[in-house]
């Protein structure tokens, strides 16, 4: 039996950037933001697989299970409060915007494999996957701009 498996947790930050008005290219900025960008999730994985001789053929049993999940937050206008005060589009709030994403999966296997030792080589099975997919992106506003 073979098993293999892995988990990584991440949190990153993303989006830094800062919108320059100036037209000198020698103008820099340093990032200020409105909503800190940051990027958390995790991501998961478990594979087990079994194998057995049978007097015609090799079955296999493959079975796997994936988990993603990532939660993202930025701002809307990717500029700042700094060099904004007015916020997005000069309405007088900060909008940041977000997104959750989740993705699970499964898979199964059954195969049967022909011994290697034959003239004619065959290999028969059944698979099958289930994927599940969550999205949901988001706008929300601060009207203080803090």
């Amino acid at each position: 039996m073979d098993l293999t498996g892995q988990f990584v947790r991440n949190s990153v930050s993303i989006n830094q950037s800062s919108w320059i008005k100036s037209n000198d290219t020698n103008h820099f900025v340093d990032p200020t933001f409105a909503f800190y960008p940051r990027d958390v999730g995790m991501t998961g994985n478990l594979t087990a697989k079994l194998e057995g001789r049978l007097p015609f053929a090799t079955l296999t049993w493959i079975s796997g299970y994936n988990r993603m999940y990532e939660d993202s937050r930025a701002s809307l206008s990717f500029s700042n409060p700094v060099q904004n005060p007015r916020g997005l589009f000069n309405l007088g709030f900060q909008a940041g915007q977000g997104q959750n994403l989740g993705i699970t999966s499964y898979y199964q296997e059954l195969r049967l494999t022909s011994p290697s030792d034959q003239r004619l080589r065959w290999v028969t099975g059944l698979s099958s996957q289930y994927l599940d997919k969550s999205l949901l992106n988001h706008v929300f506003i601060d009207p203080s701009g803090d």
